[in-house]
């Protein structure tokens, strides 16, 4: 008796377990045991998705399945014997047929991934396996070859080896950058609790700076889909400090995408100008406040911080201290430049920075 199985659209879709139980106690009522026939074998050999193939011992190809001749668009008369090499790359085909005819010679399987043309004339990767099927007396009879597309996997392992060389590039910066902190940091401070302070404040913004690109490190390597903004970057360095009221700090400037590199040194450079400011600057006592305000002029980035309500000026250090030298290190490094204005009513500085260095996704737009 013949059932089938219906699905009706007013009903709620099975769930994955109670839907394989009825396709199991249906197929156990309606299928007949049976042993595969030689059409059988003809039919999977000639229609399975992999690209297959039968050689002679002498390596000569004899027939391939279907397969095969709709990835190439190729005709049987066209690949028969050594024809296969038309649609191999060849910068390639040199090393396929030296290990082809070694396979041949030795009786040894063959495996190795190498690019085949399709029939729109482009080349994909193909993982090639091909075993020797020998009689009972032990002779070789036939080669089977079989021809799996892996372009996900080799873009795969493309991508993780390109992630280990970036992470292997970002880790030797940060200790570079580590043993730069550190070492300006022992020749400025007059105490280890001076240095152990002002080293944890460093190391926390560089840190802060790392959160921000951590999440795009799964994102391709040439175009960010989701960079982190400069506003993004200044709320947490700056405006998001525990001993700071963020209302004392107002903010204002367009989205601004910022490539990896420029976010931990400027997130360095708004630390130690946040610090300095803390000091001696508006952020020293209970009124003074920052305003942060940043626009695109040309091909330049323009910042500017300017802070009001401050202790007198004359409390704040000179543009030699070292907070000042980190600050010029850094706008050194990303080709920027800075001016400052130091008047009774408070602090400016005035930042340029490239926008091929901070930002190239607007320099490509």
């Amino acid at each position: 008796m013949n059932e089938t199985v219906r699905f009706r659209r007013d009903r709620p879709l099975l769930t994955h377990r109670t839907m394989w139980s009825k396709l199991m106690r249906w197929s156990q009522r309606t299928a007949v045991p049976r042993e595969p026939t030689p059409d059988d074998f003809r039919l999977f050999g000639t229609y399975q998705p992999a690209l297959g193939w039968i050689a002679d011992p002498t390596g000569y190809i004899y027939w391939y399945n279907q397969a095969w001749y709709t990835y190439t668009g190729t005709t049987p008369e066209q690949m028969e014997g050594w024809g296969w090499q038309s649609v191999h790359d060849p910068d390639v085909l040199h090393a396929v047929i030296e290990k082809w005819i070694n396979s041949i010679a030795t009786g040894q399987p063959f495996e190795m991934v190498f690019p085949l043309k399709g029939a729109d004339g482009l080349f994909r990767p193909f993982l090639t396996r091909v075993i020797p099927r020998h009689d009972a007396d032990g002779t070789l009879t036939h080669w089977l070859g079989n021809n799996t597309e892996v372009t996900q996997l080799v873009e795969f392992e493309q991508s993780r080896l390109l992630l280990v060389r970036e992470l292997h590039h970002r880790i030797k910066n940060i200790f570079t950058a580590l043993h730069g902190l550190i070492s300006f940091t022992a020749r400025q401070a007059t105490s280890p609790q001076e240095m152990a302070s002002v080293l944890i404040g460093r190391l926390t913004a560089k840190a802060k700076a790392q959160e921000l690109i951590r999440p795009k490190v799964g994102q391709t390597a040439d175009v960010l889909e989701t960079p982190t903004t400069l506003g993004e970057l200044l709320k947490v360095v700056v405006q998001n400090q525990a001993s700071i009221d963020s209302r004392r700090v107002t903010l204002d400037g367009p989205s601004v995408p910022i490539s990896p590199g420029a976010t931990e040194a400027l997130a360095l450079i708004f630390f130690e100008l946040t610090t300095n400011s803390s000091k001696y600057g508006a952020l020293s006592n209970e009124t003074g406040t920052i305003q942060i305000s940043w626009s695109v002029d040309g091909e330049a980035l323009a910042v500017s911080w300017t802070e009001t309500n401050g202790p007198a000026i004359s409390g704040q250090p000179g543009q030699n201290g070292f907070g000042s030298q980190l600050v010029e290190l850094f706008m050194r490094t990303l080709g920027g430049s800075m001016t400052t204005e130091r008047a009774t009513e408070g602090f400016r500085l005035r930042l340029s920075l490239p926008l091929s260095q901070i930002s190239p996704w607007l320099v490509a737009a």
